[in-house]
């Protein structure tokens, strides 16, 4: 396996210890392996959908008249902060899962995990790992979920960011970096961080690190014959701006006169 993620470059060295925990990372593609997990069980990880280390995200534009059919696709989305149908579309085709679907999931045994995720199941993928993860599997773990993220799923790359928060090692760093790879990926709305705070450092890492993190899963792709991922925004960002300048602008105001 490669350890070295960039070749040159500045911080060469810090990335090269952080490249164990990065995905696979032989000149092969490697196999779909069955992946991922979450539930709350004493011997499962935390659920799917947005726990205290996932805070919630900021809301988008305020939803414009729906039908019976979008109406009900934001509100299974609303866990996530989707404020219209085309953000809830957005989530549901980048791995995130609705409330319902979480809850399903997490509830299933280790058996049946395994035979959805021997099909290709995305989500029993991922949850297969994160179990894996949290019984201390960690670097075995850490491959699958990240093939799962190499499919195309912007949410295993947040899975991927509480894994490493929350594991053993307790990588800020890499924590971190997965969620700016998420937000690189599209998500905005990514936390911004997740558990004990980083270093200057580690917070400058993280970028260079994101961007050899989507350089290794578009690697992966093109082995596989796929194309490469790219940007692609989740909407509501521009009115989510406005909102958030808006509060910021509110708090430097000066505090009215007595």
């Amino acid at each position: 396996m490669k350890k070295k993620l960039i070749a040159g470059g500045v911080i060469a060295a810090a990335l090269v210890g952080a490249a164990a925990f990065m995905g696979p990372f032989d000149d092969r593609a490697p196999a779909v392996r069955p992946q991922a997990a979450q539930a709350e069980s004493p011997d499962r990880p935390p659920a799917a959908t947005p726990a205290p280390a996932l805070r919630p995200m900021p809301a988008s534009a305020p939803a414009a008249p729906m039908s019976a059919g979008e109406l009900e696709l934001v509100q299974r989305y609303a866990a996530w902060s989707a404020q219209t149908p085309e953000e809830a579309r957005w989530l549901e085709q980048h791995g995130y899962p609705d409330e319902a679907t979480a809850e399903r999931y997490a509830q299933l045994s280790d058996d049946a995990l395994a035979a959805l995720a021997a099909d290709g199941d995305p989500m029993a993928r991922l949850q297969r790992a994160e179990r894996a993860a949290y019984r201390g599997q960690d670097r075995q773990a850490i491959d699958d979920m990240f093939d799962v993220a190499a499919d195309g799923s912007v949410y295993a790359l947040e899975r991927l960011a509480l894994a490493q928060a929350s594991g053993r090692q307790g990588d800020t760093g890499m924590a971190e970096a997965y969620l700016q790879a998420a937000r690189l990926r599209g998500n905005y709305a990514a936390p911004v961080q997740l558990g004990a705070q980083s270093t200057p450092e580690e917070r400058a890492m993280s970028h260079a690190m994101a961007q050899a993190i989507l350089d290794r899963m578009n690697q992966m792709r093109r082995q596989r014959g796929l194309p490469p991922l790219g940007n692609d925004p989740r909407p509501g960002a521009g009115v989510t701006f406005e909102q958030l300048f808006i509060e910021w602008q509110s708090r430097l105001a000066p505090p009215p006169s007595p």
